[in-house]
C-alpha cells in the first residue's frame, strides 16, 4: 500500500511499534486512561480489566457485567460501565 506524505508525520513515526500488550482479553470494545496511567479497558467477554500502563500488568478485574461497551473514570476513582444489552450503567467505587 502506497502511502501519501502528507498522511505520514512526525507523530505516526514514533509510534510505529506497540509497547505493551494485554493479554486475556475477548473482545475489547472501549478503554479509558486515567491521568496516573492506569487503563480501563472494557471487554464484551470478560468484563472490564484494569492495567497499569508502564508494564503492562493486569492489577484487577470487575466481573458479571453484562456485555459491557463503554468505560469512564471520575476525578474521585468512581468507575462506571455502560452496559449495551442490560441498558444499565453500573457505578463501581473502591471501599
Amino acid at each position: 500500500m502506497k502511502v501519501s506524505k502528507s498522511f505520514v508525520t512526525r507523530r505516526s513515526v514514533l509510534y510505529r511499534q506497540p509497547v505493551a500488550a494485554f493479554q486475556g482479553l475477548g473482545t475489547p470494545v472501549g478503554l479509558f486512561i486515567t491521568s496516573d496511567d492506569m487503563l480501563y479497558i472494557v471487554d464484551g467477554r470478560t468484563g472490564l480489566r484494569i492495567a497499569n500502563t508502564r508494564d503492562g500488568s493486569i492489577v484487577e478485574r470487575i466481573e458479571g457485567l453484562f456485555n459491557p461497551h463503554a468505560v469512564t473514570v471520575d476525578k474521585q476513582g468512581a468507575i462506571y460501565v455502560a452496559e449495551i444489552d442490560g441498558t444499565n450503567v453500573k457505578k463501581f467505587v473502591k471501599k
